[in-house]
């Protein structure tokens, strides 16, 4: 039987790690290492290096509640890019002129709609699309005339075309 030996290295920064030994022994001490569970030179490794705690999202409260539940009654916003699009007209009549991603993602919240970490791509999309502006600061975005054109029909439900009443049935010609 042929013994082999396995090694993991890593480094990252000024942070290193070396395990040599059997396969078991190296996947258990990278599982234990990686669930923060394992000891080095001593000492206990309380997390990997670089992990941070995500801090939760504070609200700056510029959001109204209320008046974005009422506005986003009887809308049918099916996608993110349709929800940023009616969002920042929402907040554009409510005196926010530029938004950014932390306004939407208190719109979203609000609303109780799960927050996508790639949804703020669609601000960059709508500036794209010239739906949007690039706004005074770095990551804001205004409206354009285009994007509130859009913005003021998007997600309404749609009138549909009265029935035309049944005519009489003609005889064909034989």
């Amino acid at each position: 039987m042929h013994d082999h030996t396995y090694r993991f290295y890593i480094r990252q920064g000024e942070f290193e790690l070396d395990v040599e030994g059997d396969r078991n022994f190296v996947e258990s001490y990278v599982a234990a290492f990686l669930a923060g569970e394992a000891e080095l030179e001593g000492k206990k490794v309380l997390r990997r290096p670089g992990g941070r705690k995500k801090e939760a999202f504070k609200s700056s409260g510029q959001v109204d509640r209320a008046a974005l539940q009422e506005f986003a009654k009887g809308r049918k916003l099916d996608s993110d890019s349709q929800r940023y699009l009616a969002f920042a007209f929402f907040l554009k009549k409510q005196g926010i002129g530029e938004v950014n991603a932390g306004l939407m993602r208190e719109c979203y919240d609000e609303l109780g709609i799960p927050y996508r970490p790639t949804s703020r791509q669609n601000l960059f999309l709508m500036k794209k699309n010239g739906k949007a502006e690039a706004g005074s600061r770095q990551g804001y975005f205004a409206l354009t005339a285009k994007g509130e054109a859009e913005a003021e029909k998007l997600g309404l439900p749609v009138e549909t075309p009265k029935k035309r009443k049944a005519g009489k049935l003609r005889k064909s010609r034989k």
